[in-house]
C-alpha cells in the first residue's frame, strides 16, 4: 500500500527571536501526517506572514505547491487558523481541492485531536465543516484586531506613555514612575 503524500504547511504571521511556533508546527504536522499514514514529500513555509492580508496563493512557497497539484496528495497544516483566516480563502482553497481532489489536514483541529477534510469526493458535510472552522478564524482574526487597535488607542491617551518598538535616535526607553509602561 503506498502512503499520501503530504506537504507541511508553516505559517506565522509575526516572526521574533523568542518564537518557537514554527518548530512546534512541524513537530504537530509530522504527528498528523504520522496518524494519517502519510509521508511529507515538502515544505510551505511562510514566516512572517498574515493570514489576514495574504491568501494561501500569495505566499511563495504554498502557491509553488498549489500550483502542482500532481505532485502531493494532501496539505497539512498545524491548526485551520494557519491556513487561513478569511471564509473567502477558506472557500477557494475547497474549491481548488475539490477539483484537484485533495485532502486538507489539520493535525489539530476542534477539541484537539487531528481532522481530515477529504474533499477528493463530493460530501457537503465536509464543506460545511470547514466553512464554519473558517468562519471561527476570521472571528478571531477580527477580535485579534479590535483587542490591537483598543490597546494602541489606549496608549496613545495615557500622557507620557510610549506604545513601544526601537526609540527614536538620542531616546532611552524606561520604566513610568507613575503607573504601568515605558516613557522616553
Amino acid at each position: 500500500m503506498s502512503q499520501d503524500r503530504a506537504v507541511s504547511v508553516i505559517r506565522l504571521s509575526v516572526l521574533t527571536d523568542a518564537t518557537t511556533s514554527p518548530d512546534r508546527q512541524r513537530a504537530a504536522n509530522t504527528i498528523g501526517m504520522a496518524h494519517f499514514g502519510m509521508r511529507q514529500v515538502g515544505v510551505a513555509e511562510a514566516l512572517d506572514v498574515s493570514a489576514t492580508k495574504t491568501t494561501p496563493w500569495e505566499r511563495p512557497e504554498l502557491a509553488a505547491w498549489l500550483a502542482a497539484p500532481d505532485t502531493f496528495d494532501a496539505l497539512v497544516w498545524w491548526r485551520i487558523d494557519r491556513a487561513i483566516r478569511s471564509m473567502t480563502d477558506m472557500s477557494n482553497l475547497v474549491s481548488w481541492a475539490k477539483q484537484h481532489g485533495k485532502r486538507l489536514v489539520f493535525a489539530e483541529g476542534p477539541g484537539g485531536g487531528p481532522m481530515e477534510l477529504d474533499l477528493s469526493g463530493n460530501s457537503p458535510v465536509a464543506e460545511l465543516l470547514v466553512m464554519v472552522f473558517a468562519f471561527a478564524a476570521q472571528m478571531e482574526a477580527l477580535a485579534i484586531s479590535d483587542r490591537v487597535a483598543g490597546a494602541h488607542a489606549a496608549i496613545r491617551n495615557t500622557e507620557l506613555r510610549w506604545a513601544g518598538g526601537t526609540p527614536p535616535y538620542g531616546y532611552q526607553a524606561v520604566k513610568r514612575e507613575t503607573g504601568p509602561g515605558w516613557t522616553l
